[in-house]
């Protein structure tokens, strides 16, 4: 008898640990299911650098939410949008290597003082950019972080970044 509770306790121990690497989605209707982080940072700009804020700043006007491109004509149309002051060559170069025949990309800006992003994968094609703060830091300024992000289609289980959506 002692034996079976022992191997009870064992596998629930074991199955915490699998599960704490994990969240849980509570969107929509149906089953709760484990979503994963995916994506690659391709380039931030910060407001807090003075040589990038008023290109922020004149982003940020224009994508309050975050935005899904999916493909080559709305990436052109955002990078030639671009301010010159973000168009540096660091900056076009990390551009330069998005390949949306493969990807989408996610343009978010938010305020950044402890906040930390990340793009999830919600299942059936859905990706959530989501910020996390530290809720017992009080900041006095935070400065706008523009963020673009890169998503394999193949980390989505998708073939056309077409069929991708970007919810809440």
């Amino acid at each position: 008898m002692m034996r079976s509770g022992l191997r009870s306790a064992v596998a629930l121990l074991l199955l915490g640990a699998v599960l704490a690497g994990c969240r849980w989605d509570t969107d929509g209707p149906g089953a709760r299911l484990p979503v994963a982080q995916v994506g690659s940072l391709v380039h931030r700009w910060a407001e807090s650098d003075s040589a990038e804020a008023p290109g922020v700043r004149a982003v940020r006007r224009h994508h309050l939410e975050p935005q899904l491109i999916t493909d080559e004509q709305q990436w052109s149309r955002f990078v030639r949008g671009l301010p010159a002051s973000l168009r540096t060559t660091e900056a076009r170069q990390d551009l330069d290597r998005v390949d949306l025949r493969h990807s989408v990309v996610v343009v978010a800006a938010y305020g950044k003082c402890t906040e930390v992003s990340h793009l999830e994968d919600r299942g059936d094609a859905r990706l959530a950019f989501v910020v996390t703060s530290d809720p017992k830091t009080n900041c006095a300024w935070s400065p706008t972080q523009l963020e673009i992000w890169q998503v394999g289609l193949d980390e989505l289980g998708v073939d056309d970044g077409g069929s991708v959506r970007l919810t809440g």
